[in-house]
């Protein structure tokens, strides 16, 4: 079964850039998201971005409620365990510590 991992990135978005996390699957790059951090974002604002899938995820372009749902959505399309990779997501977003993140979890 694959691991999920994940590692902090900001990424270009029209005018500014946003909080994202590049993800991993035993060390392959599979998934690229962003949060929707700006206020044009409206109703979607805090939501997490597929900007960019490969392998199995590539194709779809979605957002998530939080980081652990993408990570648990990633897991599945995968074949891996999508319970364990919400809380290898959960547990990133713990370990940063970082309160600029403007609800973006």
């Amino acid at each position: 079964m694959q691991q999920l991992t994940f590692h902090a990135t900001r990424i270009a978005v029209d005018d500014c850039s946003e909080d994202g996390v590049l993800v991993f699957a035993d060390g392959i790059l599979i998934a690229v998201l962003a949060c929707l951090e700006a206020s044009f974002y409206g109703s979607d604002r805090g939501r997490w971005n597929l900007e960019a899938g490969f392998g199995r995820c590539a194709g779809t372009l979605t957002s998530f409620a939080d980081l652990a749902a993408a990570a648990a959505w990633i897991a599945q399309r995968i074949g891996s365990d999508p319970r364990a990779a919400a809380a290898s997501a959960r547990c990133f977003l713990a370990a940063r510590d970082d309160a600029k993140h403007d609800g973006c979890t």
